[in-house]
Parts: structure tokens; C-alpha cells; sequence
């Protein structure tokens, strides 16, 4: 047998990117137990495809900075693979799913900059952030403005992750054999939880500060003889500005970012077929 015909034999092993994590754990010699324990407290890098299809956001600014001004969104399904957050890599391990509504997408970020970046220099502070920053899922309904900044997917079985739809690329299971520490945009991934508990935490406490907001935002529409409705921008600035008439300390209990994510999601819904549709009816 040619050196040739023994070359291509082992062509496509070469060519395989990521295997299913039953396979990844016998790659690695360890217990499936084991590696997606691994991933739940961040030590393994795990896979998934974005069973809950839809729009997605990535809120960071051109300067690499994360800001929810004005995000940038692209629509994932089933073909893409993503890297899960590890709390959600720990509900599964906890009751076998998860609906995660953020994830990890490098690969798209980096499009998303390649595609929108106006120079080097930006597309340069822009990929600092491409591997560390999460993509999360586009806000719809009014529950985004009574509940918290956490979206509503659908709890239906058709949206869960569960271990069988996670994988782990060829370089990760490497890694995992040779005993390899974690690059620094893996250990940033891992570290996010507790900025992502702080940004969208399910409390009292965050419900109040935006019933607050939106009767500020209120107040500040038909004070002012602007056309602030266009964007969500526009008007949280306002509502910064006037902080000192709603609030003692001078200032909203949120980010003038996080107001006009608020705003934005109540301008957004319903779209207008819809709203055309109801009034006739």
C-alpha cells in the first residue's frame, strides 16, 4: 500500500473539528460524570448547537467596550456551534437540560467585526472582545419590562439543550489529554458569572429600579417638545439628565446603557403589523 492511499486513509480523522461528548470523554479517559463536571465549574470548553433558533445580540461598541447602546444581532439556529456558559454546562449535569439565553460565538463576532469594522484600529479593539463577550437572545414581549433583562424563550422540549447535543472540539480534548492549562480567553469565559448575575439578577430590588425608569422615561415624554421616541438613545440621555428631579442621589438607579436597552424593548413591541392588525380589529 502507497504512502498515498495510507495518507488519505487518515485524511477526514485529521479534517474533524469536534465529536460528541460520549466520544470526547473516551478520548480523554474519563467518566462522563467527570467531564461534564469539568464543565460546570469552567475547566472543559463544551459545545452546542442553538437548539432555541432566533435573533441573537452582541453588545459591544467599537471601541470593544460592552454597551448595550446600539448592539449588533444575528440570527443562529441548529447549524451553528457555540461555546455554552458553564452555569449552563452546570444545569445540565443538575437536571439533564437547559434553555440557555446566552452563549459564546468567537467565529460570529469576528465576523460581525470583519464585516462592520471601519478600520484597523477598531477591528483591532473589537476581536479584544470576541471571544469573552456572550451573544444573548434578542428581548421580546413585555415581560422585558415587567420581569427583568432576562429574555423569554419558550420552555418547550424543542428548545432544551440536553447531553446529547453537546460536543467538544478536537483541540479542547487535546488539551484535556496533555494536561494543558486554559488559554486566557477561555479563564475570561469562565470569570463572566458574576458579571452576568449582577446585569440581569431576577430581584425586587432590579424590578423596582426599572418601574422607576419607565416612570421617569414617562414623565420625560410629555415634558419634552423633542421627538425622543425615534431612539432608545435619545431618550435615556434625557432621562439621565433629568436624574435629578426623579431621584435624591441625582442619578437613575441604572446605567444610561441598561435604560436604553429598557426603551428599546418597549418601542420594539409590538411591531407594527401587529399593532395596525389590533386596532382594526
Amino acid at each position: 500500500m502507497t504512502n498515498t492511499v495510507k495518507a488519505e486513509q487518515v485524511t477526514w480523522q485529521e479534517k474533524l473539528e469536534y465529536v460528541r461528548f460520549a466520544r470526547a470523554a473516551e478520548l480523554i479517559g474519563c467518566t462522563q460524570d467527570e467531564l461534564l463536571h469539568l464543565g460546570s465549574i469552567g475547566e472543559a470548553t463544551f459545545l452546542a448547537p442553538v437548539v432555541a433558533e432566533g435573533d441573537y445580540e452582541w453588545p459591544v461598541s467599537e471601541i470593544g467596550e460592552k454597551s448595550w447602546d446600539n448592539p449588533f444581532i444575528e440570527k443562529f439556529d441548529r447549524s451553528d456551534r457555540v461555546i455554552l456558559h458553564r452555569r449552563d454546562v452546570a444545569k445540565i449535569e443538575a437536571v439533564g437540560w437547559v434553555i440557555p439565553w446566552l452563549f459564546f460565538s468567537p467565529s460570529v463576532s469576528r465576523y460581525v467585526i470583519k464585516k462592520f469594522a471601519s478600520s484597523e484600529d477598531i477591528r483591532e479593539k473589537m476581536n479584544a472582545s470576541a471571544n469573552a463577550v456572550p451573544w444573548y437572545a434578542v428581548e421580546t414581549g413585555l415581560e422585558a419590562l415587567r420581569d427583568d433583562f432576562m429574555p423569554r424563550i419558550k420552555d418547550t422540549k424543542e428548545n432544551r439543550t440536553t447531553l446529547d447535543h453537546l460536543f467538544l472540539s478536537i483541540s479542547e480534548i487535546r488539551r484535556l489529554q496533555e494536561n494543558v492549562p486554559q488559554d486566557g480567553d477561555a479563564k475570561q469565559r469562565r470569570e463572566t458569572a458574576a458579571e452576568i448575575g449582577k446585569e440581569h439578577g431576577n430581584s425586587i430590588r432590579f424590578s423596582g429600579h426599572r418601574e422607576e425608569v419607565l416612570m421617569a422615561a414617562i414623565a420625560c415624554l410629555f415634558k419634552t417638545k423633542e421627538d425622543i421616541r425615534i431612539a432608545g438613545v435619545a431618550w435615556a440621555e434625557l432621562v439621565d439628565e433629568k436624574g435629578g428631579l426623579f431621584w435624591k442621589k441625582g442619578n437613575p438607579p441604572l446605567s444610561r446603557s441598561e435604560i436604553a436597552r429598557l426603551l428599546n424593548s418597549a418601542k420594539k413591541y409590538p411591531d407594527s403589523p401587529q399593532w395596525e392588525g389590533r386596532c382594526e380589529e
